[in-house]
């Protein structure tokens, strides 16, 4: 499942920071963000408050709401880091649409997960969730030489 990382949020903050106040404003208007969630002396501080208000709130859905509204109105160059950014998150581009999954198709599976599904009887859920968990946050660091060694040990234990 797709999470918003902080990384992401900060190069969100970063590419909207160059916008005006007010177009900054009128965003967040036309998204019917609470008033009370804007506050802050500066552009930059007005959106790290957001983003902080909302996260403390678990609503990710504003959080994502905000960076697809303002996506096709960044410039290029923001558009790519941000596109780039979900990416890492776990989101799918599929047609200009996002999406927090993958539509999973037996040829586009993984041969991790074709030998997981085929042997998952034999293993213990608690820890194959455990593993699966810690690969994926690996992943999700930028890790990548941890996460595929910790793939390949997880199916050799498996």
């Amino acid at each position: 499942m797709a999470t918003l990382s902080r990384r992401t949020l900060g190069i969100a903050i970063e590419c909207l920071e160059r916008w005006t106040q007010p177009q900054i404003e009128i965003l967040l208007y036309r998204l019917d963000i609470p008033n009370a969630l804007i506050k802050g002396a500066s552009k930059r501080m007005i959106l790290l408050n957001l983003f902080r208000s909302l996260e403390d709130q678990q609503r990710e859905d504003l959080q994502l709401k905000i960076l697809l509204e303002a996506l096709p109105k960044l410039n290029w160059n923001d558009q790519s880091l941000l596109k780039d950014a979900l990416i890492k998150d776990g989101f799918v581009f599929d047609n200009g649409e996002i999406t927090k999954d993958v539509p999973v198709a037996e040829k586009n599976r993984s041969s991790l997960e074709l030998l997981l599904n085929r042997h998952s009887a034999d293993l213990n859920t608690k820890t194959l969730s455990h593993h699966l968990k810690e690969n994926i946050d690996l992943f999700r660091q930028e890790k990548w030489d941890s996460s595929i060694s910790h793939a390949k040990l997880s199916v050799k234990s498996f």
